[in-house]
């Protein structure tokens, strides 16, 4: 068989005459050398389990350990997720795995034995993890952390990054380059959008433009007019999980949040133009009907190869339109 040219492959470049040339290891990721320089770990398949948790596939991450002169190489250890990222400290070897339904820290000894596991995060992922030799640094949701194997000890580090006066100075940033959505009022006497996950609300002719929501911190997306014209649904995630809410546009107050449903992430938001319905559809492919008066929501369909997509309701309200592939792309 031809050998694949489109993975990736190792190469070394010598600092003096900077000549390149490809190390004899096959393809892969990432690799981490033995101390003595003698031994070698090889990750292949994959670099991060946090965009793809407990993926247990074929693809999976896994690591290979042997002598490049020998030529001779066998699987470092066998676990049930995605291994990756070797990193050699010491007479330990240390990876990345969500073996465990998180991804954390875990070191072995070159054999393969010995298990331990370093960081025991079960809010964020560990991602990212890099070593100088005697510490690992790593992420951690959107926070740096630092490993000291030797103690055992495992911290956040504080980064503090400073910057000039203007650069903290407020600014004004155009909407238009930023412009997520807009909707247009039944009537078509005025406009709803949302720009930088902000949620304005502006008419044709008259008026300033008025922001809707919180003004910094929480993200709308998928506003949308209920049928009285007055009120608008969106989802927003105050309070760190997405939620729906309605609004009253021309008080400018919320009017309801709903309490957490079972719906997935929503790729859609669609109101009937008449009565209390909302058409949700979720990348679970689920299609739903929720009702704003009453806050009952019901599962009216599931795709089974791809999203629900498309809602599209008939002028009374009465019969709700939607694309439901039955055969995978």
């Amino acid at each position: 068989a031809s050998e694949d040219l489109t993975r990736p492959r190792f190469f070394a470049v010598a600092l003096k005459s900077g000549e390149v040339s490809e190390l004899p290891l096959g393809f892969g990721l990432s690799l981490a050398f033995e101390p003595s320089g003698n031994r070698v770990v090889i990750g292949r398949n994959s670099l991060d389990p946090a965009r793809w948790k407990r993926y247990h596939g074929g693809t999976c991450g896994v690591l290979w350990i042997g002598d490049p002169k020998k030529q001779r190489f066998q699987k470092l250890l066998t676990l049930k997720g995605n291994v990756v990222l070797p990193m050699w400290l010491g007479d330990r070897i240390f990876f990345l795995s969500d073996h465990e339904d998180y991804g954390n820290l875990y070191s072995c000894d070159p054999a393969g034995r010995g298990l331990k596991r370093h960081t025991n995060h079960r809010d964020y992922y560990v991602r990212f993890p890099a070593t100088d030799g005697k510490r690992i640094v790593y992420q951690k949701g959107a926070e740096l952390w630092v490993l000291d194997p030797a103690t055992g000890k495992d911290g956040r580090l504080e980064v503090s990054t400073s910057s000039s006066r203007p650069g903290l100075a407020r600014k004004f940033v155009p909407a238009e380059p930023y412009l997520n959505e807009w909707k247009l009022h039944p009537q078509g006497k005025s406009l709803l959008l949302t720009s930088r996950g902000k949620l304005f609300f502006l008419s044709n002719w008259e008026g300033a433009v008025r922001q809707l929501g919180e003004r910094q911190g929480v993200r709308y997306r998928l506003a949308d007019w209920l049928s009285d014209s007055k009120r608008i649904i969106t989802l927003t995630d105050e309070g760190g999980e997405e939620g729906l809410e309605i609004w009253n546009v021309f008080t400018g107050k919320r009017v309801r949040r709903f309490p957490h449903q079972p719906h997935g992430y929503l790729w859609e938001v669609v109101p009937a133009p008449k009565g209390n319905l909302v058409a949700l559809a979720d990348e679970r492919f689920r299609l739903f009907l929720l009702d704003v008066k009453t806050g009952r929501l019901k599962q009216i369909d599931q795709g089974e190869v791809d999203e629900i997509r498309d809602l599209a309701w008939s002028p009374d309200g009465r019969y709700l339109a939607y694309s439901r592939p039955e055969m995978a792309c």
